[in-house]
């Protein structure tokens, strides 16, 4: 269970971003 947290806060980072740049760009 080593560094499955890392991961997925990382993964839950990187969805988030993606999330936020296509809101962005649809807000646009």
């Amino acid at each position: 269970m080593t560094g499955s947290t890392v991961e997925g806060e990382a993964s839950v980072l990187f969805v988030g971003g993606i999330l936020s740049l296509t809101g962005e760009v649809e807000g646009l």
